[in-house]
C-alpha cells in the first residue's frame, strides 16, 4: 500500500462513497425514515451532553432536513 493511500484511508475512515450504479431507494420509507437510516448509520460511539442516542440521531435527521429545506417532506415517501 503506497503512502497516500495509506493517508487517505486513515484521514477518511468511516465516509460513504455513493456509487450510482448500485444505488437502491427504498419506495416504502418516507424522508424522515430515510434519514434518519442515514444519521444512525453516521452515529458516533460516546454522545456528550447527557443526550441518548435515538435523541441525538433525531436532532441530526431535522439539522439535515433543515439544511436542505425539507421539513415539509418529512412524511413523503421517497
Amino acid at each position: 500500500m503506497t503512502p497516500d493511500l495509506a493517508n487517505i484511508r486513515s484521514s477518511f475512515r468511516g465516509d460513504v462513497l455513493h456509487n450510482d450504479e448500485l444505488d437502491t431507494q427504498l419506495s416504502h420509507l418516507t424522508v424522515g425514515k430515510t434519514l434518519m437510516f442515514a444519521a444512525r448509520a453516521r452515529s458516533v460511539r460516546h454522545i456528550a451532553g447527557g443526550i441518548d442516542r435515538h435523541q441525538f440521531n433525531t436532532i441530526r435527521r431535522d439539522w439535515m432536513m433543515a439544511i436542505f429545506d425539507l421539513n415539509h417532506t418529512i412524511n413523503t415517501k421517497v
